[in-house]
């Protein structure tokens, strides 16, 4: 006879918001360069809910990480008309090395359920105020394009970056 004694919930939400702002200019007929300033900024809340068969308490590790950052990209796009009113375009777009810096909270505590309303008791761990980063590497695009104008387009892009580097202390649950 299986009996459920034990289960895990998890929850997540937030995110990353994205603002940002470009600039680009043609130097000769055919080449344009362009620079791009962006700010990150969002928050990441996760959730884990540990509830056992005949406890009255639950146990909740809840982890808040607040992000910001800054980043900035450099491109150059050529455009060249050939014949058949066909468009070329080649590009290329570098994103520079940088860094998202994150604040965390993190609590642990037991809980309970009434009406639907949750109700904390015992607080077992509480740090506030974790710091840390983020490291997004250098990110290099190039692009290839051919098609007419208004009308059709046929292209390739590739992307290449190395893995995001990170402090695990901002996203890790210590095996809470």
């Amino acid at each position: 006879e299986d009996e459920l004694m034990e289960t895990n919930s998890f929850s997540g939400n937030g995110g990353a918001n994205r603002f940002y702002g470009s600039f680009g200019y043609t130097i000769i007929k055919g080449l344009s360069l362009g620079i791009e300033g962006e700010y990150l900024f969002g928050n990441i809340n996760n959730d884990i809910l540990n509830q056992r068969r005949d406890i009255a308490f639950n146990t909740k590790h809840e982890l808040i990480s607040n992000l910001s950052g800054t980043s900035l990209k450099l491109g150059a796009q050529y455009h060249k008309r050939l014949k058949n009113d066909l468009n070329l375009s080649l590009g290329v777009s570098l994103k520079l090395k940088n860094t998202i810096k994150a604040t965390s909270e993190e609590y642990m505590y037991s809980s309970t359920r009434i009406n639907g309303i949750e109700f904390h008791k015992d607080t077992v761990v509480s740090n506030q105020n974790i710091k840390g980063e983020i490291t997004r590497p250098t990110t290099i695009t190039t692009g290839i394009g051919i098609g007419k104008a208004n009308k059709w387009l046929i292209g390739f892009d590739y992307e290449s970056q190395k893995e995001l580097d990170f402090d695990e202390s901002i996203f890790h649950n210590n095996n809470k």
